[in-house]
């Protein structure tokens, strides 16, 4: 009797099998129900913790003792599992050898109300405290404390719209060695200016208080001229000789 070749398709032939009890690798000379057993276990393992090898015992435990370590948050794992220098085998260790073995970890998000992470002085770079106060000290640079951006605002704010009420009860000199010429006004010990420029009515001047008795305001008018008003109102201009 003689044998014939016959095609036959297989793309819609189905195999009835059934899952390894345990994980095995595939032989040669094996029938396809029992390869397709051993791969499906393979990959129903994949998806569930796997035994490892503890030390190289043959002691076994599972990862279902431990917690999967992910990007969510989890509570603290018992304990962590790693590779060791073998590729085939796994080690494992306690969270709190761990946490022995690396010392103090800061943790990624690490603000805190005291200094437990450094602090920033005059010597050494650090976490810093911000105050939005520029009326009251934070302390010297050992007390790690720095100005905002509102801080350093406010007080420029407040400089440039201050106008100070100063009274001295004794005498006070202001020294300076200024050649007088038409340019060395701004030098002057003392300058008194007159914000003409933004209010026209604004002149450069001077006040006198008799206190109880009388008052008046010596100005430097706009045509170059000193001029004198009393606090009745009557005004005066100082008549001055040109000098050479």
């Amino acid at each position: 009797m003689a044998w014939q070749e016959v095609e036959y398709n297989i793309d819609d032939l189905t195999v009835e099998f059934t899952e390894a009890s345990t994980r095995a690798n595939i032989s040669s000379g094996e029938s396809v129900k029992t390869i397709f057993g051993k791969i499906k276990k393979w990959f129903t393992d994949l998806t569930l913790p796997l035994p490892i090898t503890k030390g190289g015992t043959g002691q076994t435990t599972r990862l279902d003792a431990c917690k999967v370590l992910t990007n969510e948050n989890v509570a603290e794992p018992t304990f962590v599992v790693g590779l060791t220098n073998q590729w085939a085998n796994f080690g494992y260790t306690s969270i709190s050898n761990l946490k022995t073995a690396l010392g103090t970890v800061t943790p990624s998000a690490h603000a805190a109300t005291a200094t437990t992470y450094g602090a920033g002085t005059a010597s050494n770079y650090g976490h810093v405290k911000l105050s939005d106060s520029y009326t009251s000290s934070g302390g010297a640079a050992s007390a790690s404390v720095g100005a905002s951006s509102k801080a350093v605002y406010d007080a420029y704010t407040a400089c440039a719209k201050k106008t100070v009420a100063q009274s001295f009860t004794a005498t006070n000199t202001f020294a300076k060695a200024v050649a007088p010429t038409a340019s060395t006004y701004a030098s002057c010990p003392v300058v008194v200016s007159g914000m003409t420029s933004s209010e026209s009515s604004g002149r450069a001047c001077i006040g006198f208080h008799n206190n109880g008795s009388n008052a008046g305001t010596l100005y430097l008018d706009t045509d170059g001229s000193l001029k004198f008003i009393t606090n009745g109102g009557s005004k005066y201009k100082i008549n001055m000789t040109a000098i050479t």
